[in-house]
């Protein structure tokens, strides 16, 4: 699979669809280091992937027990980051898959853009 940098462009409409985190589940939060990154590279700092989160919960309006292992009110540093359990974090790593392959595939092709 292919590996994306952070710096990966949204286009409108979907960019806001997309939520996802593969921080780990520690004793601490933030973690020291990143376990189960699938889309984002596995260099990305822990500091900037974490903003990435937050940007896609505040674009979504959500908290982050909608895509991890978490209950509300609980510490962070007890939520599970690394399941892939709920659907909604399984389909997040699709849609900036998809994201990702529209922005080096298609994009590109659009005249005087």
């Amino acid at each position: 699979m292919q590996r994306h940098s952070a710096s990966v462009r949204l286009i409108p409409l979907v960019g806001f669809l997309l939520v996802g985190s593969t921080t780990t589940a520690s004793a601490q939060f933030p973690p020291d280091s990143l376990v189960n990154l699938e889309f984002f590279d596995k260099e990305i700092p822990v500091r900037e992937l974490i903003g990435h989160m937050r940007g896609f919960s505040i674009g979504l309006g959500v908290r982050c027990q909608y895509c991890h292992v978490g209950e509300e009110g609980q510490p962070l540093s007890e939520f599970d980051f690394t399941s892939d359990e709920k659907r909604t974090k399984r389909t997040a790593r699709i849609m900036l898959q998809m994201v990702a392959m529209i922005n080096d595939n298609h994009l590109p092709d659009i005249p005087d853009r």
